[in-house]
């Protein structure tokens, strides 16, 4: 199935799309599952982050936490499918204060612009011994996350903008290293290794990125957190998120504007290396 629109997220998001297939998918990476579905009439690719699927029909799905995750082998299965917009969800906490961004909550609904990558990488789809390139790898790392895609959402909703940080994970970070991300990073968004790796990898595929982010935690106003804390979060903001991206999926499905931006400033990295 040929679509240019792909949706990433995490458990349960898929069945809130719509209804579709699983096709399991072999990459020079790895396998991957990617979910072929039908969002009202619009056909799009879903991939589940955290959950792969059985090779052998009666195995257990596979669930794999961030610094588990196969980025390499989602996003090359995205790119060769020919998808163009990649359209991504993921859990944040929240940090008010820099970049004057204030009144984030649990269940904020937000847009990181920028990022700070402190989880050591790298994150390339370069392989020694076969995509290999003396310029192709070195790429503009302006706008990282579309900002076409984001302009284009601002038409119809008021998220807040600010810059994302990533670490490693699994655990989160303790207080002291969220007030080194703020004071000395300017962070307003934590998250883990699930959407730096694959929009540096959208980079390198020249497909655009953008992310969604809903704020599970605010590690220095609220509670102690945990991970049920973070999954009941994100299940009750669910349904809000959908409703944000549905009418994205309509507007690049019926009409995707042409943009011109450094998402797609130079061909793939696979073109090049032909």
């Amino acid at each position: 199935m040929y679509t240019k629109i792909a949706i990433i997220g995490g458990t349960g998001m898929g069945q809130l799309l719509g209804s579709g297939k699983i096709k399991c998918v072999n990459t020079p990476y790895g396998p991957a599952s990617i979910h072929e579905m039908s969002v009202d009439g619009k056909e799009i690719l879903f991939v589940d982050r955290h959950h792969l699927e059985p090779k052998h029909e009666g195995d257990s799905v596979i669930f794999r936490l961030p610094h588990q995750l196969n980025h390499k082998a989602y996003m090359y299965a995205l790119h060769n499918a020919g998808v163009e917009f990649v359209i991504a969800a993921s859990a944040v906490g929240g940090i008010n204060g820099p970049n004057d961004i204030n009144g984030l909550r649990v269940g904020s609904i937000v847009m990181p612009e920028d990022f700070v990558d402190l989880s050591g990488g790298p994150y390339t789809f370069a392989r020694e011994g076969g995509l290999v390139h003396e310029e192709a790898f070195h790429r503009s790392p302006v706008d990282m996350l579309c900002s076409k895609l984001r302009s284009l959402v601002e038409h119809h909703v008021d998220c807040p903008r600010g810059i994302l940080s990533c670490v490693k994970g699994p655990r989160y970070e303790t207080p002291a290293e969220v007030r080194v991300l703020r004071d000395q990073y300017h962070a307003n968004f934590l998250g883990m290794t699930t959407a730096v790796p694959e929009v540096v990898l959208a980079r390198e595929a020249s497909m655009h990125y953008f992310l969604f982010g809903t704020v599970t935690n605010m590690p220095l106003e609220g509670p102690p957190a945990d991970g049920a804390d973070v999954k009941k979060a994100i299940k009750q903001a669910q349904d809000r998120l959908i409703k944000i991206i549905n009418p994205l999926i309509h507007i690049l499905a019926n009409a995707a504007p042409e943009f011109k931006c450094q998402c797609i400033s130079s061909p793939s990295v696979f073109e090049l290396c032909k």
